[in-house]
């Protein structure tokens, strides 16, 4: 992958505030997720839906499974410094997720071609993959410079290699 930004959590917490505080899976207590970086470059977490997440008798809802992978995916982004949208997302459901059972998220970037992004993440439950995904993101500015107010919280060696600024066209 030709990308040269490092990922940074104090960046993804940033742009998070700055561009994400009305997101329903960022702003809400139940559904915000707090991520670990792996060195790889990997966002993970670790969290149990509870039995009022179920959909069928013993399920976690597969709606909120897409919640949460797609919130980790875009905050993989962000804390490589890109705001972005999906613009398609494929999910597979391997196994049904269980309730009241911790599962570990994960999500990573597989290739930068701004203002284009290949995402995948996974959901695991204890050693079975219960879930992977892969999506496309379109960035939300132009690539090539700061993010609308990003520069108020940001430090100088988090502006380099920084993805975002003027709007560019969304595609659908």
């Amino acid at each position: 992958m030709n990308w040269s930004v490092q990922p940074s959590l104090e960046r993804l917490e940033v742009l998070r505030r700055q561009h994400h505080r009305d997101c329903f899976a960022c702003s809400s207590p139940e559904f915000r997720l707090e991520f670990d970086l792996m060195p790889d470059g990997r966002i993970v977490t670790g969290r149990a839906f509870g039995r009022h997440c179920c959909s069928y008798a013993g399920h976690v809802h597969g709606g909120l499974l897409s919640l949460c992978i797609d919130e980790a995916m875009t905050c993989a982004l962000m804390a490589y410094g890109v705001v972005a949208v999906t613009g398609r997302m494929n999910l597979r459901y391997l196994h049904p997720v269980l309730p009241d059972v911790a599962v570990t998220l994960s999500a990573s970037l597989v290739s930068a071609n701004p203002p284009l992004f290949e995402m995948q993440a996974s959901i695991i439950q204890g050693s079975t993959l219960m879930v992977k995904a892969s999506a496309k993101f379109m960035s939300r500015f132009a690539a090539g410079s700061i993010a609308p107010d990003a520069t108020n919280n940001l430090t100088e060696s988090m502006l380099h290699g920084e993805v975002i600024a003027e709007p560019a066209s969304i595609v659908p």
